[in-house]
Parts: C-alpha cells; structure tokens; sequence
C-alpha cells in the first residue's frame, strides 16, 4: 500500500496536501531543481500557475496513493520560504487524495472551490469534485477552521497573484 503523508501547508499553488506532496516526490536527479528546470538528460515537470492543477491531476492518474494521512498538526503558513508554524492539532485521513486536499483547504481556511485541481479530477473521474460532496466522518469542520496565511507575498509575477487568490487572509505590503 502507498501511504501519502503531507504535512499542510500554504504554498504559491495555494496548499500543499496530498495532491502538491506527489509533485514533491518526483526525483531531483532527473527533474532537476525546481522540478519545472529540468536536466542535461531529462525534461522538467511543468510548473507555472496555468498548469499547475493539470499537473497535480496527471501525476495523481499515474499513480494514486492508497490511503493519505495529512499532519496538520502544525503545518506552516506564509509560503515554502517562511519558518512560520501553524499549530491546527489536526490529522486528516482518508482514500481519496482529492476529498483529503479539499477538506484541507476548508480546515485552513481556503474556499476549497478555488481548488482547481477537484474539478479538474472529477472531469477525470477521480475525487468528489466539489468540498459539498464530501462524506466526512468525525469531528464536524466548521468549528475547527482556521485561517492560515496565504503565501502570496513569498512569490514574485504570476505565482504571487496565484497564492494569493480566493478566501483567506493575505499579508499585505
């Protein structure tokens, strides 16, 4: 069995969750680093805001993890280049890395409907589609959300804008 195991966090593709920790494990070696660069041998993985929800979906098609356990514990807010922790006190399990990104992204505080990559998985036959058709079993959501902060001010151009959109706090400049 493949056991997904992100540690939440917000990032320029809004969270980090199961959907983006697939991203992450693809080999430096041969994608280079970043993963969009590429190597003397090998390709990289696109990697821009326009297709980064398409990107996710593809590698989930690949091959999807069997079960995900999301540390939200204290994931970190502020983007990839911020040390700033955020103590939720949560684990998230479930079967469906799409279900798990999308309850996720409601528990930090996001519009899991800006997530683009749900419906995008559904029109591919993988997960809910929307946060509503999520069975959830458990604590109820709502009194747990929280609102995490956006990673926007960490990016610069079009990934700035991309962290930045939808419901939640922003830090202003």
């Amino acid at each position: 069995a493949w056991i997904d195991l992100p540690v939440a966090k917000t990032h320029g593709s809004k969270i980090t969750v199961a959907m983006k920790n697939q991203f992450g494990l693809l080999p430096g070696h041969v994608y280079g680093w970043s993963k969009a660069r590429g190597t003397r041998s090998h390709e990289g993985i696109p990697h821009a805001p326009r297709v980064i929800d398409e990107t996710f979906v593809d590698l989930m098609l690949i091959t999807e993890p069997d079960f995900v356990v999301v540390d939200m514990i204290a994931g970190s807010e502020g983007g990839a280049f911020e040390r700033a922790f955020r103590r939720a006190n949560i684990v998230l399990a479930g079967r469906d890395p799409v279900a798990c990104d999308l309850v996720a992204g409601k528990l930090m505080g996001f519009n899991p409907d800006d997530l683009e990559f749900a419906e995008l998985a559904a029109r591919r036959g993988h997960g809910p589609g929307r946060y509503d058709n999520v069975t959830i079993a458990g604590a109820e959501v709502a009194p747990l959300v929280s609102r995490w902060v956006k990673a926007g001010r960490n990016y610069s151009g079009e990934w700035s804008e991309h962290a930045d959109y939808g419901k939640g706090p922003r830090r202003w400049t």
